[in-house]
């Protein structure tokens, strides 16, 4: 909750450095095509989810009888002068809040970033 927490603040308070790049990348089954401001992230089971990002933070908030909030953080190569070059890894985290008010956090939060396999631009 305090990564998710900090991580909304920073989107918020610092507001987009990305390249103007549009990038294609893939984890396993996975398939990320992160934009300035948004991630479609095509899941293993075909699903579809929309992202919305800033400063390499993106948040999806899916709202029924519970609320699920995931973020993805997504870590760039940098070039010398610090200018973002090309996504290397992302970090994953969720919760859920159900319905009678009880918060769940997922035990699958990564605490080592995970690799992309292979990126390419869009």
């Amino acid at each position: 909750m305090k990564q998710f927490l900090l991580g909304l603040g920073i989107v918020l308070f610092c507001g987009s450095t990305t390249s103007a790049a549009n990038w294609n990348c893939k984890d396993g089954n996975q398939q990320f095509n992160i934009f300035h401001d948004k991630l479609v992230l095509v899941g293993e089971d075909g699903n579809v989810s929309e992202y919305t990002c800033r400063a390499g933070y993106c948040v999806s908030i899916k709202i029924g009888a519970d609320i699920w909030v995931n973020t993805k953080r997504i870590f760039y190569e940098k070039s010398d002068t610090g200018a973002w070059i090309k996504p290397k890894e992302f970090l994953s985290s969720s919760f859920l809040r159900l319905n009678n008010k009880d918060i769940w956090i997922s035990p699958t939060i990564n605490e080592v970033a995970t690799p992309f396999t292979n990126c390419e631009k869009l």
